[in-house]
């Protein structure tokens, strides 16, 4: 038997354990109606479903006992890598109850009582030496919790079980963390029969791997690592990247002693996609897995593809999904347009969506509209046996909180609410006569219900827009809804409600789009659709709009588009800057007043959110944004919201900010100021630059100098800022350290400055005050004083800058800043 041993120092945490599979049974309560107001903003709001008042009745770890944890078979090693905690967050589309047990042990020098915080998002039993320790069973939905216990150590080896389960309500985060808090180092031990020395070499050498870069368009996809850690041939698996033709497929490689890279596989021998990855190596019944994060936008796949029309391009854009799109239900509508006939991978992607209707899964209302329309357009090519299996569904479905259901379909965000209602609308019409058996309403009544909903979702949409504002990933699933209205609905009024929100999101696209890109700040944001912008949805939409934008896999809302009549304005013109202008763009979103400011020439893209919620604890929100050059690199700025790199949280560590910043912004120049409180995970900030696109990278005390082609970045620190040398994310982040920073972010290009030296040369004049609260204070070689003071106003020169919009999207062309221009312009 080995011993594997790591030290554990204050603050850190107990986090190597044996434990079991994770176990996920479903969980059923009573149908009941309940009520809760729509979340018209950005933030998590909590929401008390019935199916959880039902386990909070129920309590099931209130039955578990210490003999009930032991006779479990613990088969896994937890390796945590940057993680505190032991974490299992995940999505389940349906009401499930999940649970793990696990063990451990501590070695202390002395009989002793240790202090500790016991951390979680659910609930946990712990024992230590057979005794109960602590019950903590908080069960606040995706909101941690802390307790601070005492253990009571003999001297020598202490063994510590726990048990710990929540109710799984779709996202769920769930984690425990013991956390020490007394000063002397204790040793961590877990008995194994491999290798201990082996097996933490192999943790070390797996905690050193990096993809060369984040997101590849060609050639090989190159996964490196420390080469001294390689003292031998090492066996590894590859979970999680996909073949084109296999998206299970297992990739397995030899590491050669010697080498620092791996190559995984051609761009064109891997599916399309942002993939989470996981790196396994096993060592006897062990498996060590590392999650890193790589995508694959092969440009190949759309070269030959531009036609000159709109008309044109939304036929391109409808074959090309019916081979290269994701699985959803609109592939099916893909295949028909374009071959005219059901395939079996057809049927096959139906069938999946009926199933998610008819269990009432987390996102079923995303297919309800649709489906309306299969049958309205695709009825010919159906059996009689899946309409009728396609009526069932959705007159069995629960179309709104006022009828009941145990389900945990989310009601409460915009975009769900809208598709909530579209489906009661166009279900109710379709099936005017039939009776929906969850309401014991006929349809003519769900029609006239869900039209009046529709009518003021819409009043409070013109009124505020989008809560979760330029959300690249939200504003598709909006746009599923409109298209559905304005190719079927049956009232004149609500199709001229719905071409009007497609205006409004079509002209809000193409004002932010950047080289093919909706580059700016985004009220919701995953790490996937930060780091492979060509990838996301808006970006498909906008190639067919005006042919600047990227194909890829992405299907919802780009086949609604394909199949509609709908054609948008020529924004385009509106937008279209001469060689000395840039543009500032401006419009307030949300009941929460979100102002969004952003600058756009032909060079970049400077854009954030002004004063938004600052010092406070953030979720999702994609504060500031910087696209440069040709093509759109992209750059920001943010808080990590939790330790690991991938992670699951929201805010995680790439998308959101554990706390939001202070940021404001005139024209191409902007301020950041964080405070960051002691209770957060993460004490530094961090920046993510993409280093395969920068022609220099310069990083030296308190600055960093960016080139890309012709466009130069400035970027002032409060504190010293380090390049990332180790790890997963080596050379694309710059981290600067402490909780609090003021920062300055100056664009500039060579139209404007000559050469990337002048530019340099002109920004060492730049004099950078900040006094490590709320005021930062900038000089800068021609905008004069900018500064941001007590009241979180952006001064120029002495006076206010008024920074407060409507919400319509207002723009105003400016003469771009030029080498010569004084400061007093």
């Amino acid at each position: 038997m080995h011993q594997y041993k790591y030290v554990i120092n204050q603050s850190q945490a107990v986090n190597r354990w044996f434990i079991s599979k994770i176990k996920r049974t479903p969980f059923q309560s009573e149908s009941k109606c309940f009520h809760e107001e729509v979340n018209p903003g950005e933030e998590y709001i909590p929401v008390l479903y019935p199916v959880r008042e039902a386990f909070l009745e129920k309590m099931p770890i209130n039955q578990i006992s210490l003999g009930d944890v032991k006779k479990v078979c613990l088969t896994d090693f937890y390796f945590p890598f940057e993680n505190n905690r032991v974490e299992f967050t995940t999505f389940i589309h349906t009401p499930h109850y999940i649970s793990f047990s696990g063990e451990t042990k501590i070695y202390v020098e002395r009989d002793c009582e240790l202090a500790f915080e016991l951390y979680t998002c659910g609930g946990v039993k712990l024992w230590v030496n057979d005794e109960l320790a602590a019950s903590f069973t908080p069960y606040s939905r995706n909101i941690g919790s802390l307790k601070k216990i005492k253990i009571t150590c003999k001297k020598g080896e202490n063994t510590l079980h726990l048990y710990a389960d929540e109710l799984a309500e779709r996202d769920v985060i769930f984690y425990i963390e013991l956390r020490y808090v007394d000063t002397e180092p204790l040793v961590g031990i877990v008995h194994m029969n491999e290798d201990d020395t082996m097996v933490q070499h192999m943790e070390n050498f797996l905690e050193s791997l990096y993809f060369e870069r984040d997101v590849y368009a060609e050639g090989h996809m190159i996964l490196n690592y420390n080469p001294d850690l390689v003292q031998s041939d090492i066996e590894l698996q590859i979970l999680g990247l996909p073949s084109p033709e296999d998206r299970h497929k297992i990739r397995q490689y030899t590491v050669k002693k010697g080498t620092h890279s791996l190559c995984v596989g051609h761009v064109l021998d891997v599916a399309v996609g942002m993939f989470k990855v996981d790196v396994k190596i096993d060592i006897g019944r062990l498996a060590i897995k590392r999650r890193l994060v790589v995508g694959n936008y092969c440009h190949k796949i759309s070269n030959d593809m531009q036609a000159n029309t709109i008309y044109e391009r939304k036929k391109q854009a409808l074959v090309f999904l019916s081979k290269h799109g994701e699985n959803f239900l609109m592939k099916t509508i893909a295949i028909l347009e374009t071959q005219g006939r059901l395939t079996d991978e057809a049927q096959e992607i139906l069938e999946t969506a009926i199933k998610k209707i008819e269990k009432k899964e987390d996102c079923a209302d995303f297919y309800l509209g649709t489906m309306i329309h299969l049958l309205k357009h695709y009825r010919n090519f159906l059996s009689d046996e899946t309409v009728c299996q396609i009526k069932k569904v959705l007159l069995d479905f629960r179309y709104w909180i006022d009828e009941p259901g145990n389900d945990v379909m989310w009601y409460f965000s915009e975009n769900h609410a809208l598709l909530f209602h579209v489906g009661q609308y166009l279900a109710g019409d379709y099936f005017e006569d039939d009776v929906f058996t969850v309401s014991g309403r006929k349809g003519k009544k769900q029609k006239e219900i869900g039209k009046k909903r529709l009518v003021h979702w819409f009043d409070h949409f013109f009124q505020y827009g989008l809560g979760e504002w330029n959300s690249v990933t939200y504003v598709p699933i909006d746009m599923i809804g409109f298209f559905n209205l304005y190719d079927q609905a049956p009232d004149d009024d609500i199709k001229q409600l719905a071409k009007k929100a497609l205006d409004f999101l079509f002209k809000l696209m193409a004002y932010h789009n950047y080289n093919g890109i909706i580059s700016s700040s985004y009220g919701r944001v995953y790490e996937e659709t930060l780091k492979a912008r060509e990838l996301s949805e808006p970006s498909f939409i906008e190639w067919i709009t005006s042919g600047k934008g990227f194909m890829n896999f992405r299907i919802r809302a780009v086949v609604m588009y394909g199949i509609s009549s709908y054609v948008p304005p020529d924004y385009y013109q509106e937008i279209a800057l001469g060689d000395d202008e840039g543009a500032v763009i401006e419009l307030t979103q949300g009941e929460s007043h979100a102002h969004l400011y952003t600058y756009t020439t032909d060079d970049y893209a400077l854009s954030c959110v002004q004063g938004y919620k600052p010092f406070t604890q953030g979720h999702q929100q994609h504060i500031m944004n910087l696209a440069m050059s040709g093509d759109s690199t992209q750059l920001f700025i943010n808080h990590p919201g939790e330790k690991p790199m991938s992670g699951e949280e929201r805010p995680s560590y790439w998308a959101g900010n554990g706390m939001m910043p202070l940021v404001r912004q005139y024209r191409n120049a902007m301020l950041m100021v964080f405070n960051i409180d002691e209770s957060q995970q993460v004490h530094f900030i961090h920046t993510y630059i993409m280093p395969e696109r920068m022609d220099e990278i310069i990083c030296q005390e308190k600055e960093l100098y960016l080139q890309v082609k012709d466009t130069y970045v400035y970027i002032r620190f409060s504190h010293d800022v380090k390049i990332t040398t180790y790890g997963a994310a080596t050379g694309k982040e710059c981290i600067s350290n402490g909780r609090h920073h003021g920062v300055y972010i100056k664009c500039g290009a060579k139209k404007e400055w000559g050469s990337f030296h002048a530019f340099k040369k002109s920004m060492k004049e730049t004099v950078f005050e900040y006094n490590g609260e709320t005021e930062l204070k900038i000089i800068d070689p021609h905008y004069g004083t900018l500064e941001i003071r007590d009241d979180q106003c952006l001064y120029r020169n002495g006076k206010v800058i008024e920074q407060a919009g409507k919400h319509e999207i207002h723009l105003e062309k400016v003469l771009r800043v030029y080498k010569e221009s004084s400061h007093e312009e």
